[in-house]
């Protein structure tokens, strides 16, 4: 860090900060260190990628504006994240997404912390997100005590607080390229006690509940290959009522249209793997339990607005002029290099 003739500001330099701002189809360029993104056509998208980066030693603040796409991690990548937790929220728009069998599913209204050495597969549509990425040694955060993906609403309790400590936090970023030290720190001592926080009184039942959804959301991941997987099967797996599986999926339509979701998801991530053969979308929409192909076209075009096929279809290269590629290779570079810059464990603080 510059010498800061603020003791009670962290003020940002010009090489500390950066605006990155390329075509949609060009995404993967500003992410390689940490993500693997295959952008997908959709006539929500604006065309552009954009991200504003702060850098300190060992945090990464930035604002994403984003279109859609799908997000996985490589076995380097995931190496090179492993000891970082991805602390964010989504202003507007929304992912879909899975680590293994566990549902990573992510919306406005909360706080999350996932753990950067997690596999993912997911799909980003049009969003802006505000993200911190930041050492697991600062926050407390270990594999052993805690799941991949944190979640905190932002209406009550701890998550409430964090909400506003990002509103402080990102509303100075973006003015004057500057931010208290004091609000960071409440900001990290907040993500520590969200990590370890107790329950709330009278929150034993919602605990439950989403102990419940969580245990079989993970059995759907887990058989949504399987043509025998409906309402009637998890009715005889978990014992819950009919009404009661209804109001534990009621924010996403219910439990049919919940695995409906899910299915289509999984099947936009086999074609976003590309590319495309042959039979290919037939043989995806088969895999994953849709009854035929137009069934498959109509749910794709509904989500996305275009047909299956479309989705990988980038635009012509002079989209892209050489120089602004040039411009967007030397800014990952920069990105590339905090990432491993922000290893060490300790917090920080002000002088």
């Amino acid at each position: 860090m510059q010498p800061n003739t603020n003791p009670t500001m962290l003020n940002f330099s010009p090489a500390q900060r950066d605006i990155i701002e390329v075509p949609s189809p060009h995404v993967r360029d500003t992410t390689g260190s940490l993500f693997d993104i295959t952008p997908l056509t959709s006539p929500n998208n604006s065309g552009f990628h954009r991200n504003r980066n702060w850098y300190a030693e060992q945090c990464i603040f930035t604002q994403f504006e984003a279109d859609t796409f799908a997000v996985s991690r490589t076995k380097a990548q995931i190496a090179n994240g492993e000891h970082l937790v991805f602390v964010h929220r989504y202003v507007d728009g929304y992912l879909r997404g899975r680590s293994g069998d566990l549902n990573i599913d992510r919306e406005p209204g909360y706080i999350y912390m996932l753990d950067q050495a997690s596999s993912v597969e997911c799909v980003q549509r049009p969003a802006t997100m505000q993200t911190i990425i930041i050492p697991k040694a600062a926050l407390g955060f270990h594999p052993d005590r805690h799941p991949p993906l944190v979640k905190l609403t932002v209406e009550i309790g701890i998550g409430k607080v964090l909400n506003s400590l990002f509103d402080l936090v990102f509303d100075g970023l973006l003015e004057s390229n500057a931010i208290e030290y004091d609000t960071f720190n409440q900001l990290v001592a907040c993500l520590q006690l969200g990590l370890g926080a107790p329950p709330t009184k009278g929150d034993i039942r919602a605990r439950a509940r989403r102990a419940m959804r969580g245990a079989i959301s993970r059995h759907i991941e887990q058989n949504l290959d399987r043509w025998d997987l409906s309402v009637d099967t998890i009715l005889s797996n978990f014992g819950v009522s009919r009404a009661s599986l209804y109001r534990l999926f009621d924010d996403r339509g219910g439990v049919r249209q919940f695995i409906s979701d899910r299915r289509l998801l999984r099947a936009v991530l086999d074609i976003a793997k590309g590319p495309l053969q042959r039979g290919a979308i037939s043989n995806v929409a088969e895999r994953w339990g849709f009854s035929s192909g137009s069934n498959f076209n109509r749910a794709v075009r509904r989500e996305f607005g275009v047909a299956p096929g479309s989705l990988i279809n980038l635009p012509e290269e002079e989209f892209f002029e050489l120089t602004n590629l040039r411009d967007l290779l030397d800014l990952k570079l920069n990105f590339d290099d905090s990432v491993e810059r922000i290893a060490r464990p300790d917090l920080l603080v002000a002088n």
